[in-house]
């Protein structure tokens, strides 16, 4: 860290799921890192991503809240934002955005809610189950029998 420092380099830590960690002492442990710094700079970034509940588990260790400098909570996505990150992550994957309908789209983001993490559930079950079906488009129909397959 201090040889990344020295260079102008940013150590970066991210913890995803971080809402899981039960043992309290690790956030003591995190905060304890992010107290080294040399003239006036950190030695690290310490990003923690979670569920709601994370916010709670950081506020029982008040001296980590206070090093916060940036909380931020992603709200739903609404309906166009909804089409946009499915075609974005088709694309991404080297697939055809097209493969989802407006109409599956729509009925998507009904079940998910717009929760980027049903979403891709949804959608990864969409595919299968089209996949199965040996379907060229995803529809309605086959969303709502893939949210079948997963309990929703």
């Amino acid at each position: 860290m201090k040889n990344n420092l020295r260079d102008g380099k940013r150590t970066v830590v991210i913890i995803d799921e971080a809402h899981a960690i039960q043992d309290m002492e690790i956030f003591e442990e995190l905060r304890l890192l992010l107290n080294f710094q040399a003239d006036d700079r950190f030695f690290l970034t310490l990003l923690l991503m979670g569920q709601p509940e994370l916010r709670e588990k950081i506020e029982l260790n008040k001296q980590l809240a206070q090093r916060i400098a940036i909380g931020y909570h992603l709200q739903p996505l609404d309906a166009a934002e909804t089409a946009s990150y499915v075609h974005f992550r088709c694309t991404k994957a080297g697939g055809n955005p097209g493969i989802f309908t407006p109409e599956a789209l729509v009925v998507i983001h009904s079940y998910s809610g717009g929760i980027p993490r049903r979403i891709n559930q949804i959608c990864d079950v969409s595919l299968l189950t089209g996949l199965e079906k040996q379907v060229k488009e995803i529809t309605p129909e086959i969303v709502k029998a893939g949210v079948a397959s997963l309990g929703l």
